[in-house]
């Protein structure tokens, strides 16, 4: 269920959607068109999502979520209400049946929170840095949207890039602690990936 939409935290600071989900966990959406929008940022993406994460673990009530954000929500996106119940009353009605429909207690509420990703591409920093924050325990996806055309039908392809299972391969590595000469003369040295251009 869709509970915000361009949240602000108190250091003015934004993110894309937040969720509660079927097991009372808030979730984080962020959105990058491809990875030039990705590169452009001031902020790593992954750095970014944890961030507002951290704010999404001060909610500790449904009461919280309702006014810090989905009062707002609707205010926004769906404009005052036609009858003579007040917008809390009906973020109060909508919370509570969502909760009621995925038998969620109140206690379960917001106990952990997750980072969904989205773009069209990653970089290998990305990549890493994540790969390495879900094998730590840190629930978050990483989503890879490719859109399609055929035949003049036009689509989108999702594709789950970094699942919650072991991610090692796409660790970026240290460099190995000796001088470039060196390494160019050492050629027993097994890789997973080839060397880059300036080695090869």
């Amino acid at each position: 269920m869709v509970v915000g939409r361009q949240v602000r935290d108190t250091n003015n600071k934004r993110n894309d959607f937040l969720f509660v989900d079927g097991e009372g966990s808030l979730v984080l959406v962020e959105v990058k068109r491809d990875l030039a929008d990705i590169k452009s940022r001031t902020e790593a993406l992954e750095f970014q999502a944890i961030r507002y994460a951290a704010s999404l673990a001060t909610i500790k009530t449904p009461e919280e979520l309702i006014t810090k954000t989905l009062i707002n929500n609707i205010k926004k996106y769906e404009g005052e209400p036609e009858d003579e119940r007040t917008i809390e009353e009906i973020a109060r009605k909508r919370l509570f049946s969502f909760f009621r429909k995925n038998n969620i207690s109140t206690y379960n509420f917001n106990r952990k929170q997750k980072i969904r990703l989205i773009s069209s591409s990653y970089d290998e920093t990305t990549l890493s840095a994540c790969a390495w924050l879900i094998n730590s325990g840190i629930d978050m996806k990483l989503i890879q949207l490719t859109p399609l055309e055929l035949d003049d039908i036009k689509s989108i392809q999702i594709d789950v890039v970094l699942t919650q299972n072991k991610n090692e391969d796409y660790y970026v590595e240290l460099e190995e602690g000796i001088d470039s000469d060196i390494r160019k003369k050492k050629t027993s040295i097994e890789r997973k990936v080839l060397p880059k251009m300036e080695d090869l």
